[in-house]
C-alpha cells in the first residue's frame, strides 16, 4: 500500500512580536500536522493536531502570534480574506504605535527619575 502524501490543508495568519503579518502553512499527512513558517517547520503535538483550533494555538506559541485566524488553502486570495489581512495590518500598526509610545514614556520617566535621584545625592 502506498504511503499517503503530505497535503497543504490551510494557512494560519497572525501578528508576530515584531508587528509583522505572518502566514503559516499547515500540512497534513495521515494523523500528523506540520506547520511551515519563518525559521522552518514544526510538527504539531499530538494533543493539538486533532483540530484547527489546537493547531492555531500551537502556531501562536511557536511563532508568538496574536490575532490569529485560519484560512482554507483555496481561499487565501479571496476578497474577504484580503480584507481580514488588511485589518490585521491595521491592528499591527496600532499595536506597534502603542508599544513605541509606551517605550517613549518609560524612557522619559527613567530620565526624570535619574535626574531626581542625582539631585539629592551628597557630593563626594
Amino acid at each position: 500500500m502506498p504511503m499517503k502524501s503530505e497535503e497543504l490543508s490551510r494557512y494560519i495568519c497572525g501578528i508576530n512580536k515584531n508587528y509583522e503579518i505572518l502566514t503559516i502553512a499547515v500540512f497534513v499527512k495521515g494523523n500528523t500536522m506540520r506547520l511551515l513558517g519563518p525559521n522552518g517547520s514544526h510538527l504539531v503535538h499530538s494533543s493539538n493536531n486533532n483540530d484547527i483550533i489546537g493547531c492555531m494555538r500551537e502556531a501562536e506559541l511557536v511563532w508568538k502570534l496574536t490575532d490569529v485566524f485560519a484560512v482554507a488553502r483555496d481561499r487565501l486570495d479571496s476578497e474577504d480574506v484580503k480584507e481580514k489581512i488588511e485589518q490585521l495590518k491595521h491592528t499591527a500598526a496600532q499595536l506597534k504605535k502603542a508599544a513605541e509610545e509606551q517605550a517613549a514614556r518609560l524612557k522619559e520617566k527613567a530620565q526624570v527619575d535619574a535626574a531626581t535621584s542625582n539631585r539629592w545625592r551628597k557630593p563626594v
